[in-house]
C-alpha cells in the first residue's frame, strides 16, 4: 500500500513538472528544449586596400532562404545581435564602391570565399574580419538597332571563363544598361531580345574600377 502511494506521489510531481515546463515553452513533442539565447557576431569590414569600409552591407545565413543583415559604421565595424546559429556563412558588399554582392558566384573576386563559422546558441563571436576585393569593374551597354533606335525588353547574360563553377548571371537589359562585372578574369556576355538576332560579345577582361562602354547594335530577324 505504501509503495502504491509513493508511485502516485511521484506521478503527481512529474505531472506538475511537465505542466510547468509546457507553460514556459520548454517542452515540445515530449522533449525538453535547450536554451535559445540569441547569438551575436561582431567584426570589421575592410576594403581591398585594408582600410575600414563604412556603410557596407553584411549578410549571414545558415539557411540561404533566411539572411540576416547588418551595416558597418564609419569605422567599418558591425554588430549582428541576432545572428543565426549552426554552420553560418557570412560576407559583405557595397556596390557603390565596386564591391558586388558575392552571394552570386559570378561576382566573386579572385580567391574570395564566403566566411564559414560555427555559431552556438548564446555565443558571442568577436573580431571577425571581412576583407573585400579586388574591386569589380563596371560595364555600360547602349542597346539599339543599327539605326540608333533604342531597344527594350531584352535579357543580358554574362559568363565567366576562368572557372566553370562560377556559372552565369542574367538580368533584364534596358536600352541603357549598367552593372558590375568581376575584374581580372575573362568573361563574355550575350544580349537577346525577341524579334532580333542574338548579339554576342568577344571575351574581355577588365581592371578593378574600370568602366567598359560598349555599343550593342541589334539586327531584326
Amino acid at each position: 500500500m505504501l509503495k502504491r502511494e509513493n508511485e502516485i506521489a511521484m506521478f503527481i510531481r512529474m505531472t506538475t513538472i511537465i505542466t510547468t515546463a509546457l507553460a514556459m515553452g520548454l517542452v515540445a513533442h515530449g522533449q525538453v528544449l535547450h536554451d535559445s539565447t540569441p547569438a551575436s557576431i561582431q567584426g570589421t569590414v575592410l576594403g581591398e586596400d585594408g582600410r575600414p569600409l563604412a556603410s557596407a552591407t553584411v549578410y549571414a545565413y545558415s539557411d540561404m532562404r533566411k539572411q540576416i543583415h547588418a551595416a558597418s559604421n564609419a569605422k567599418g565595424n558591425f554588430l549582428m545581435p541576432d545572428a543565426p546559429t549552426g554552420v553560418v556563412y557570412i560576407d559583405a558588399f557595397k556596390e557603390s564602391d565596386g564591391y558586388p554582392n558575392n552571394f552570386f558566384a559570378f561576382h566573386k573576386a579572385i580567391g574570395e570565399e564566403l566566411h564559414k563559422i560555427a555559431v552556438e546558441p548564446g555565443a558571442h563571436i568577436q573580431g571577425l574580419v571581412i576583407r573585400l576585393g579586388p574591386r569589380a569593374a563596371t560595364i555600360h551597354l547602349e542597346i539599339t538597332e543599327s539605326n540608333g533606335a533604342p531597344v527594350a525588353g531584352g535579357v543580358v547574360e554574362f559568363k565567366r571563363e576562368d572557372n566553370t563553377n562560377t556559372g552565369s548571371y542574367s538580368d533584364s537589359a534596358k536600352p541603357s544598361y549598367t552593372t558590375l562585372v568581376p575584374s581580372l578574369v575573362p568573361f563574355r556576355f550575350a544580349v537577346t531580345v525577341p524579334g532580333y538576332k542574338a548579339w554576342e560579345s568577344q571575351s574581355m577582361t577588365a581592371q578593378p574600377g574600370e568602366t567598359l562602354n560598349i555599343a550593342v547594335h541589334l539586327d531584326r530577324q
